[in-house]
């Protein structure tokens, strides 16, 4: 009975998922057909330019975060350390000089049996629909190095955190403006613990706030924070990939000039990053920071949306237009 209920929580989110995204790119042809491109708030000018050397490193990060995830599951003992996992050592060239300082946890999402938070209308019943369990799972993990600090957050990995990206009603973000819910909730999670590490980065060094889909948009909030709020501001540098929008215009206007040096690495072909669509429900979306995008279709949602295609994308200079050539992964 129990694996009865979760199938159906997952084809139904899948489904609900599917709805939207067919949504989105009708409203995405059509957009095209009027000669109109997405809507990003204007952003301030960043001192920094994208780098394809650091995205390199940072979309290797994320890959990471989602292994540290998959691995725990396995190793109940498992500490966090990402020089276990096996991807750590095809990129120890890459990540080899960091020292890792710690990791990022929450309980795990779950789906309530008698409702889902897409139908959720208030923040109140956010908490109805999905419940927080006494399972701690990973979300990602904090570099330093000599040159530069990390923190890098993994994508979805359950129905239950793909419910919460469905959950696309509002919430205020300070007087920054209104955010998506579901985002906020883990947001909400795991500042403290994103806090309390930042402060022991050298804020005399770059600090890169790296995520991969889900993780994207919880750097973004977490970016927002440690701008405001530490010694980090003049050091910030966001790189997402696959990500989703976060916010309304109120709040893209004001992050971007928060953390003007943000980057959003989007594969047109995946339609996560075309959700929530603009005008949702009434909710409006804006996109924040610079985008660098290319096309790469490899024939279904979850291959699109793959972070392998957005790494050898990356590595390839697609999304700097260095080749216009690339195979899926």
């Amino acid at each position: 009975m129990d694996r009865f209920l979760v199938l159906n929580r997952r084809q139904l989110l899948r489904v609900g998922l599917a709805v939207t995204a067919a949504t989105a790119a009708t409203a995405a042809a059509t957009a095209a057909q009027l000669g109109r491109t997405r809507l990003t708030a204007q952003s301030a000018v960043p001192t920094s330019p994208y780098s394809r050397e650091i995205s390199n490193l940072l979309v290797r990060c994320c890959d990471l975060a989602g292994e540290q995830y998959r691995y725990s599951k396995d190793n109940p003992d498992y500490d966090g350390s990402i020089r276990l996992l096996n991807d750590y050592r095809t990129y120890r060239d890459k990540v080899g000089q960091y020292r890792q300082i710690g990791s990022f946890q929450m309980p795990e999402l779950g789906l309530s049996s008698h409702s889902l938070p897409v139908a959720a209308k208030r923040s109140d019943q956010l908490s109805k629909g999905l419940a927080l369990s006494f399972s701690q799972v990973f979300w990602g993990y904090a570099l330093t190095s000599a040159q530069c600090s990390i923190i890098a957050l993994r994508g979805t990995q359950t129905e239950s955190e793909m419910a919460t990206g469905a959950t696309a009603f509002q919430l205020g973000f300070g007087s920054e403006g209104r955010v998506h819910a579901g985002f906020y909730l883990i947001y909400q999670a795991l500042i403290g613990q994103i806090r309390q590490v930042a402060e022991q980065f050298d804020p005399e060094l770059p600090c890169y706030l790296t995520g991969y889909s889900l993780g994207s948009a919880v750097a973004i909030l977490a970016a927002a924070t440690l701008a405001k709020e530490t010694a980090l501001k003049n050091q910030l540098q966001v790189y997402t990939y696959a990500g989703p929008r976060v916010g309304n215009p109120a709040f893209a206007q004001a992050y971007n000039q928060l953390v003007p040096q943000t980057y959003r690495v989007v594969n047109q072909a995946d339609i996560v990053t075309d959700l929530p669509l603009e005008n949702f429900r009434g909710d409006l979306y804006r996109h924040v920071g610079q985008e660098l995008a290319y096309s790469l279709q490899c024939g279904n949602f979850d291959r699109n949306h793959a972070i392998g295609n957005y790494r050898q994308a990356v590595d390839a200079g697609l999304e700097v237009g260095q080749t216009q050539r690339q195979t899926c992964a």
